[in-house]
């Protein structure tokens, strides 16, 4: 694996400018995320060639982003599709055969890729192509949380949009499209969403042991009369976790107590 981190490094900083913030940001981000990767192999007990699979799985998912900044210099999961263009650059671009990996993971690697961004798994897949492409979607939200734990707070001062509340309390699948585009209280309910609908317990138990789900909770802050609303927000994410998690709730005279 020191060799796939070896090639992953070199490409990145021969193909893009490691100067600018945006790039070194997702070149951090993909390596945390192959590292989440092996500890999930871990707690899943994979099979040392699938521990290496996972792990290159979680340093190029992002490849595609790479990209986006060099021609957008921003993010937009909207706008552009990263998710399929990582697999461009692998598999049409040829980078997957500096690798050097079974090309019988070629098929599980490609899927991968292409759901970790999507809004559900669709589609026919094997139980080994559902194992990865859910393993990266958990890391990734294990990561995104952590960098979003180290921004500033969000405060709870709205009602989010109705289809937002609904699907999140339904356990549907956030749709970026139903979200108000400076709708706070809709991006909380994103973030919160992203531990309830983690796929694996091993994923949660990682949230908590590595205090993601500590941190993105102690940045919300709750405007007085929006109680209740984070109350029942929260017994959901209390659902997913069985109350593993000692959540309480935080109003805006209790910050910083």
């Amino acid at each position: 694996m020191d060799n796939f981190l070896q090639i992953f490094r070199e490409y990145i900083h021969s193909n893009y400018d490691m100067s600018n913030e945006l790039i070194c940001e997702k070149y951090n981000h993909s390596i945390r995320v192959a590292i989440l990767m092996q500890m999930l192999s871990n707690k899943l007990k994979l099979t040392d060639e699938e521990y290496q699979i996972a792990f290159l799985i979680g340093l190029v998912h992002d490849l595609g982003r790479f990209r986006e900044v060099e021609r957008s210099q921003k993010f937009n999961n909207l706008s552009f599709d990263h998710g399929a263009y990582s697999n461009k650059i692998m598999f049409n671009d040829g980078l997957i055969e500096s690798f050097k990996v079974n090309p019988r993971y070629y098929l599980i690697i490609r899927k991968a890729l292409y759901f970790h961004n999507k809004k559900d798994l669709t589609g026919p897949m094997t139980e080994e192509e559902e194992l990865f492409a859910k393993m990266i979607r958990d890391a990734d939200k294990l990561d995104i949380l952590y960098i979003r734990s180290l921004k500033k707070h969000l405060l709870l001062d709205s009602e989010p949009t109705e289809k937002v509340k609904e699907d999140f309390l339904h356990d549907r699948s956030i749709d970026l499209h139903d979200m108000k585009l400076k709708g706070k209280a809709d991006s909380i309910l994103l973030y919160l969403s992203f531990i309830k609908d983690l796929y694996f317990d091993e994923s949660y138990e990682l949230a908590v042991i590595l205090g993601f789900l500590h941190d993105i909770l102690n940045i919300i802050d709750v405007k007085e009369g929006y109680e209740d609303l984070y109350r029942e927000l929260i017994a959901k994410v209390e659902e997913r976790g069985k109350k593993d998690a000692r959540i309480k709730v935080r109003s805006l005279e209790s910050r910083g107590k």
